[in-house]
């Protein structure tokens, strides 16, 4: 019977533990989000979301989710907005937010089968 490497099993460990990591980091970004525009651009919402999707934005071109890369760009652009031109555009912003965030659970999902 054939043993499998140490190295492998880890590598493999690590690649599951961070697809895991990740997926909850995007379930945070849902959350803060949500909050977000529940409590219409709350500053420590809008601040926690925004440093969530930078910090996955920065991650997942290297873990070979340029989809879900180009989605968290998106996504922090307008998280970026201030107040002022978030209240001008308040429904067609929430609009947008949503479908991102629904292809982006989309798209983790896909990533993570």
């Amino acid at each position: 019977m054939a043993q499998q490497s140490p190295v492998a099993d880890d590598s493999t460990r690590f690649a599951v533990e961070r697809l895991a990591n990740f997926t909850q980091r995007i379930q945070l970004l849902n959350a803060a989000v949500r909050n977000a525009l529940l409590d219409f651009w709350n500053e420590t919402w809008r601040r926690r979301a925004l440093d969530i999707a930078r910090s996955l934005s920065t991650g997942s071109p290297t873990a070979g989710c340029k989809e879900t890369s180009r989605l968290l760009r998106s996504l922090t652009a307008l998280l970026s907005l201030p107040y002022g031109d978030a209240c001008a555009i308040r429904a067609p912003l929430e609009e947008k937010l949503s479908e991102l965030l629904d292809l982006l659970n989309e798209q983790s999902r896909k990533e993570s089968a």
